[in-house]
């Protein structure tokens, strides 16, 4: 009997003891994914609301300047409907010459700087807006709110697009203050690649008149590209990366051939 005791003692420790362990390892574990407190809200929530509340203007904006070959309003374009489409789209010239037989002029040597300022333009009152949401958000939890807004930049990243933001918000709460400043969004975008290869095309057009368009996918096959020719020997072309879902439409015309020749 004094055997069964013992037996049942040590059982019962063993069992205590895995208990114990199990505890420690979930305090430990929830210690660690535990993100900073920011006046109440986390660094991490502070970014998801702010990428949140941006990212259907700034997918609507790249989407729009990529459609539209790099501008949303451009007098130097071309009306094209493409097959399968109801929709005309005004493309523009990135690479253009009204004359005959005479390589084009590249409308827009620094492409991804030109792309960055559009985006900004476009985008510059929703940053703002967020911006100010997320103090109205931690006002309505009771803190004592101050927000200091100095605008924003946008860089076109590989692989993706971020927004940062000048400025800060220091929330009080309970005699406890604290600041945040560095406020950002990201974005997945294949953008800053594909822009890349557009350059490229038109570097190539107005040096040679020509794109070299299948040697070029061979090297990297990762990029789908297309080429329509119009009547006015206007080139289409349309860049993909495999793994986005945003196509780049521009034109060029370079060394064009008069009517009849």
């Amino acid at each position: 009997m004094n055997k069964l005791n013992k037996r049942g003692q040590i059982t019962i420790f063993v069992i205590l003891g895995l208990m114990l362990v199990a505890l420690v390892f979930m305090f430990l574990n929830l210690k660690k994914d535990k993100p900073n407190e920011i006046g109440g809200k986390s660094e991490k929530d502070i970014r998801g609301f702010f990428e949140s509340c941006l990212e259907t203007k700034v997918k609507q904006t790249v989407g729009i300047l990529m459609e539209r070959g790099g501008y949303f309003d451009n007098p130097l374009n071309i009306s094209f409907k493409f097959r399968n489409t109801t929709e005309i789209e005004n493309i523009s010239y990135l690479c253009y010459t009204s004359r005959e037989f005479i390589s084009c002029t590249n409308q827009e040597p620094m492409l991804m700087n030109h792309l960055r300022d559009e985006i900004h333009r476009e985008i510059s009152n929703q940053v703002r807006i967020c911006f100010d949401e997320i103090a109205t958000s931690l006002e309505k939890q009771g803190e004592t709110v101050e927000a200091k807004y100095s605008g924003f930049s946008v860089e076109i990243a590989p692989r993706k697009i971020n927004i940062y933001v000048d400025g800060e918000i220091t929330s009080t709460k309970s005699e406890q203050t604290t600041t945040q400043k560095d406020i950002k969004a990201v974005f997945p975008s294949r953008l800053h690649e594909v822009t890349r290869v557009v350059q490229e095309i038109v570097n190539q057009e107005a040096t040679y008149c020509n794109f070299e368009l299948l040697g070029f996918m061979l090297f990297y096959p990762e990029f789908e590209i297309n080429k329509y020719m119009t009547r006015n020997s206007t080139a289409i072309y349309t860049v993909k990366h495999n793994k986005g879902v945003e196509k780049f439409n521009f034109a060029v015309r370079s060394c064009s051939f008069p009517p009849g020749f």
